[in-house]
């Protein structure tokens, strides 16, 4: 039987390139670099469930590894399930499997919400209200705009500080700053009257 390729059937000389021991020493190289740097790479850091510990999974494009939220989708559609290609030759098989972890999920949520007490029930209720998925710039935009809400209602409640030292000192040197110059500018007006009303007066 013929080894086969994404693009059909291997050639002798695909079959005797992938076959050679260079081709493994390539290999071997390879791994062992990917092992020597692998400390210096980041790491996803989620919390494990199993012993509270950071995650030292390789992350992906969003900080976190694929069992972290790494394959979260992303993007204007992130809400939207994402169903697998029909053109597939297992597509069947993802979608059946899709279809099971969505019920899954269901079954989950209604217990979740089943268990709520009635305070905890009205603040989904009304979180679910108030969600708007939108588009990502619209979501970033809603975000900084509650965030500056809140940091300006903070403001108000902030109690009022009292100046350092060295900013009464300061304060102290501008006003006498400006005593010194309204006299200046009193005593030069007064030269000008008395320069305009000559000798005789």
């Amino acid at each position: 039987m013929k080894k086969r390729g994404k693009r059909g059937p291997l050639t002798a000389k695909q079959i005797a390139w992938y076959s050679s021991p260079r081709l493994k020493e390539i290999g071997r190289q390879g791994v062992a670099k990917i092992n020597a740097e692998a400390h210096l790479r980041p790491r996803c850091g989620a919390r494990r469930r199993s012993d509270g510990e950071p995650c030292l999974n390789h992350p992906m494009q969003n900080g976190r590894c694929r069992f972290h939220g790494g394959a979260t989708p992303s993007g204007d559609d992130w809400h939207r399930t994402r169903w697998p290609d029909g053109k597939s030759p297992v597509a069947e098989k993802k979608l059946h499997s899709k279809l099971k972890t969505l019920d899954i999920r269901r079954r989950d949520r209604e217990k979740r919400v089943a268990s709520m007490t009635p305070e905890e029930r009205a603040r989904h209720e009304k979180r679910r209200s108030e969600l708007k998925p939108g588009r990502v710039g619209e979501r970033q935009m809603r975000r900084k705009l509650k965030a500056d809400a809140a940091y300006l209602a903070s403001l108000g409640d902030r109690p009022e500080r009292l100046p350092s030292p060295e900013a009464l000192r300061l304060q102290k040197e501008i006003a006498e700053l400006d005593a010194a110059a309204a006299r200046l500018r009193a005593e030069i007006a007064a030269a000008r009257t008395e320069t305009d009303m000559g000798v005789f007066g």
